[in-house]
């Protein structure tokens, strides 16, 4: 078994931005140190594919092909709503993402022995190199504990055993010593008053069996309520054929992108520059994670709307928790607004792809449906079958509205929705 501490990595935010823009500084150097020390596992759920396709994904940030074969040595996970379902707990363990949510810092609260966490901004100016420095250290601190325990693992066994058995010794000891005292108490409280000593001994089982219902009830009772919970919910009683419904093809969605919209861009170099300053003009804005929604793996497109696009998404996130009965809970943004070289990257990988995408005005985002996308800080579970219905409606009744285009991308598991102005 390898003595190595188990790494598990992010690559958007961490190897390349978030954007997907570019690769951050020093990640060359950084992936050949982590390979070297660490028996790494990826985080991010996209890269759980084909080798052919995992390597096309390494192949568009980088050209070295020493730096894409250490990439395709690091093995992908799988998970459904926490990150923390990928990881080895029992054993310790580096998690280094750029970002990590509340609820999954919370789930690691029982793991901090085996636990560290290295956050990494998205920024141009965050340098790996700093991160290899911090990753020696933890490796440094990890290899002296263990030289303070036994390499022998049967002489350890034995040596826990002996102190387990002293350890009984005592207890028994003190035990015995208890139950002899309070032996001699009730045989003397006998022969004082034998009424009395029937009391106490009725009050001690009456005691006993309360305390023991207690201790049963508390292990049992909150998982019991936890798996029935979804069994026992009430149900969303909707049968309309949603992907029947939503069907705002291209040439529906996009007269009104264009129209409201801004221009298209060619490359993602301009993105980077042309984006912030519309910010600052008021003509887009940034979107980031909010209690409504949050943004994942967006690798082909930029985190910038017009303000239009953020106040529906506001207002979508209310409606779909009322209507599913889960405040806090977000559902997941995966395309916001491309460059006409992000589209001619995403149509390698993606077939229904078009040249003339919606998301190249701002006007447009796709949101995921599928189940294991929602995140939550809902103290209760809620089943993805009534998130996504809730989900459903709540699009539904905007789209009534007149405020969006709604078409269902079947492949993708998604909503392709461009608003209306």
């Amino acid at each position: 078994m390898s003595d190595k501490i188990q790494l598990y990595i992010e690559l958007y935010g961490v190897l390349i931005t978030k954007s997907g823009a570019y690769k951050m500084p020093n990640a060359t150097q950084f992936i050949d140190f982590i390979i070297k020390n660490f028996n790494c596992y990826w985080l991010s759920t996209d890269l759980n594919c084909p080798e052919e396709q995992r390597k096309a994904i390494f192949e568009q940030y980088f050209t070295d092909k020493k730096v894409i074969n250490n990439l395709m040595l690091i093995k992908p996970t799988t998970w459904q709503t926490s990150k923390v379902e990928a990881i080895n707990t029992d054993t310790p363990f580096i998690w280094i993402d750029s970002y990590i949510f509340e609820y999954e810092r919370k789930q690691l609260q029982q793991y901090l022995n085996n636990a560290n966490i290295i956050i990494i901004g998205d920024e141009a100016s965050n340098n790996l190199s700093n991160t290899i420095l911090t990753l020696k250290t933890l490796q440094n601190k990890y290899t002296k504990n263990k030289t303070k325990t036994p390499h022998n693992d049967k002489a350890c066994t034995a040596n826990k055993l002996y102190k387990a058995l002293n350890a009984t010794k005592e207890i028994n000891k003190t035990t015995t010593q208890k139950l002899k005292y309070l032996f001699e108490k009730i045989t003397l409280n006998q022969k004082r008053n034998k009424l009395q000593s029937s009391k106490i001994t009725k009050y001690i089982l009456a005691t006993s069996s309360i305390i023991l219902t207690i201790v049963i009830l508390t292990f049992t009772l909150p998982k019991t309520i936890h798996n029935n919970r979804i069994n026992n919910e009430q149900p969303i009683i909707d049968n309309t054929n949603y992907r029947k419904l939503f069907n705002d093809v291209q040439s529906v969605q996009e007269p009104m992108a264009k129209k409201i919209g801004i221009k298209p861009l060619k490359t993602r170099a301009q993105a980077d520059t042309i984006f912030p300053k519309l910010v600052e003009d008021g003509v887009m804005v940034k979107l980031e994670d909010s209690k409504n929604y949050y943004l994942h793996n967006l690798t082909h497109s930029h985190p910038y709307v017009i303000p239009e696009v953020k106040e529906f998404l506001i207002e979508l996130g209310k409606r779909f928790q009322d209507k599913a009965n889960a405040k806090g809970c977000a559902f997941r943004i995966t395309s916001v607004t491309r460059t006409k070289e992000d589209v001619n990257l995403l149509q390698q990988v993606n077939s229904i792809a078009t040249t003339n995408s919606c998301h190249l005005f701002g006007t447009t985002i796709d949101i995921q449906f599928t189940d294991g996308t929602y995140k939550t800080k809902y103290t209760w579970p809620v089943s993805d079958k009534k998130l996504r219905l809730a989900l459903f409606q709540a699009i539904n009744e905007m789209r009534n509205e007149q405020k969006c285009y709604v078409k269902y991308e079947h492949p993708n598991g998604c909503c392709h929705i461009t608003i209306i102005k």
